[in-house]
């Protein structure tokens, strides 16, 4: 883990509990209309608005400073549940118990510093269950380097890299039209995997660097797999 990943963790918390403040008073609201219009039912609709909410939100800025993630109605109905789940454990032990065993200023700044960190990290890797795969190629079912180009070294990688595994270069996702899908699918990925030293995803043996945190590959510091 390197500073630029833990301040996008910082990012993440941060934006993450602001527009959740804001996005929770309008719920509120609704919560309220919903329950008077029946308790249980309008109860029920509410909780499944929230974690609909939690899920969206969390995808948008997932998908802004990270990698794409899915978004279709149950997923993020079941990412809203799960990071509310692991949310309200991780505050409740990085801020509440602190909080509660030495109530004060300074308590209250440290765990608030602590939380943010925490919460983007939860937030970010809870994401990352409901990640977007690679795509595939129609032909022969074999998989090619899917839908984007490198505008620095203009080779294809895959759409959810942070960083070219050629160049280095940081990504800002130019997007291949689907008209042109075919004439990318040209380049099969090499058939060798090995681990990544510093963040452990999977890479493909001839990139040089990791494109997911950016660490520079070398023989000595990756674990090699069996070929595909």
């Amino acid at each position: 883990m390197n500073w630029k990943d833990i301040a996008k963790y910082f990012l993440h918390g941060i934006v993450f509990s602001l527009l959740f403040v804001l996005l929770a008073i309008a719920w509120i609201f609704i919560l309220v209309i919903l329950v008077g219009l029946g308790f249980i039912i309008g109860l029920i609709i509410g909780l499944g608005l929230l974690f609909i909410i939690i899920g969206f939100l969390n995808s948008a800025i997932t998908a802004y400073l990270w990698f794409e993630v899915k978004t279709s109605f149950w997923d993020l109905f079941f990412q809203g549940i799960a990071l509310f789940i692991i949310l309200s454990i991780a505050n409740g032990i990085f801020i509440t118990v602190p909080s509660l065993a030495l109530p004060g200023l300074a308590t209250s700044a440290i765990t608030t510093i602590i939380a943010s960190f925490v919460d983007g990290f939860v937030a970010k890797n809870v994401a990352g269950w409901w990640k977007q795969e690679y795509r595939k190629s129609r032909l022969e079912g074999k998989e090619f380097y899917p839908t984007i180009i490198c505008p620095s070294c203009k080779k294809k990688i895959s759409e959810d890299y942070q960083q070219c595994p050629w160049c280095g270069t940081e990504q800002k996702s130019t997007r291949v039209q689907e008209e042109n899908l075919e004439k990318l699918q040209d380049v099969q990925l090499p058939k060798k995997k090995i681990e990544c030293s510093r963040c452990g995803r999977e890479v493909f043996s001839d990139f040089k660097v990791c494109p997911y945190c950016g660490f520079e590959l070398t023989p000595s510091s990756s674990t090699s797999h069996k070929p595909l």
